[in-house]
């Protein structure tokens, strides 16, 4: 069973979704990103893309965010995610969205959003999506400058750290078969392609 680890909602119960493709993040991984960004969260706008639960972004409102964007491919993850909204009564706080990963983060950026803190857990099977998001994001204005982009992936991933114009690598930390890769926006694209 899932639950908030720290904040308001702390100790409250987070349904999962029942497929078996979704793979949910651990507490320990989880603990570890909210300290790591605990004294960005107070206000901030949280993005958590390939949500599964929600948990993430439950997570970020529980600790102070001003808002969460939930998206997700899967019906059933974003019917769990919306039970776990009214579980905790932030209705007003949260934005589920359905839809494919990048379709929607070119559709948030040609409406003009800007995030704090974008989380993304993409399935490890899917071979250069993690690169394929970071590059959206770095050519976009998606990300505020001085935000944090976090991306939970298979240790086995390897970032190229010169690769990216406004995005700045802080760190990669392994966690058992997992790791926990960190970005921060240093500056905006000179000319955002999304």
């Amino acid at each position: 069973m899932l639950y908030i680890i720290a904040g308001r909602y702390k100790n409250r119960k987070i349904q999962f979704p029942k497929h078996t493709l979704t793979r949910p993040t651990t507490n320990k991984l989880r603990g570890a990103l909210f300290n790591i960004c605990q004294t960005y969260i107070e206000d901030a706008s949280f993005l958590d893309l390939f949500c599964g639960s929600g948990a993430m972004g439950l997570e970020a409102i529980s600790r102070g965010a001003a808002q969460a964007t939930f998206v997700d491919e899967a019906k059933a993850s974003l019917q769990c995610v919306r039970e776990n909204i009214q579980s905790l009564g932030v209705e007003k706080q949260v934005r589920p969205l359905w839809g494919e990963a990048r379709a929607v983060l070119k559709k948030l950026a040609k409406q003009g959003e800007q995030f704090d803190i974008i989380y993304i857990d993409p399935p490890y099977e899917t071979k250069g999506l993690s690169e394929e998001i970071i590059s959206m994001i770095d050519e976009s204005n998606l990300l505020k400058v001085e935000g944090m982009l976090f991306i939970e992936e298979s240790k086995a991933l390897l970032i190229d750290k010169e690769k990216w114009l406004t995005l700045q690598l802080e760190s990669a930390r392994k966690m058992g078969c997992t790791q926990l890769i960190q970005f921060k926006k240093i500056s905006c694209p000179q000319s955002p392609l999304l």
